[in-house]
């Protein structure tokens, strides 16, 4: 699992890395902004959900189901919908530096999430 869960962070770090091309839009700061350390959490739980997806025997439309429950349920968790949330990691996806930042914390808890389960 711990191999999984590096490659979700590994693709995601990527996947920002190619949106600072010449062509780089600059996402403004969204109206409701997550604060830091909620990000993170979030994150955590956003990356415990893929790890959790990536596991699931099922396919099709129930899989289609089964990732939208699961991610309504991380945003109902924290109060804040699909659409904010992503206008939220497009924002602090822009200063890569400080998305590293918050990706060491997130690989920090899940580490300790890990060994506690252990």
């Amino acid at each position: 699992m711990k191999h999984l869960l590096w490659f979700f962070i590994l693709l995601d770090l990527f996947a920002c890395k190619n949106q600072q091309s010449p062509s780089h839009t600059e996402f403004p700061k969204p109206d409701t902004l997550i604060p830091r350390t909620q990000m993170i959490r979030i994150l955590v739980d956003v990356h415990l959900t893929e790890a959790a997806l990536a596991y699931s025997k099922t396919s099709g439309e129930s899989k289609k189901k089964l990732i939208n429950d699961y991610y309504n349920a991380v945003f109902a968790k924290y109060k804040i919908s699909k659409k904010n949330f992503e206008s939220n990691f497009d924002y602090y996806k822009n200063n890569q530096e400080d998305l590293i930042k918050m990706y060491e914390d997130v690989i920090s808890t899940l580490e300790k999430l890990k060994k506690k389960g252990t």
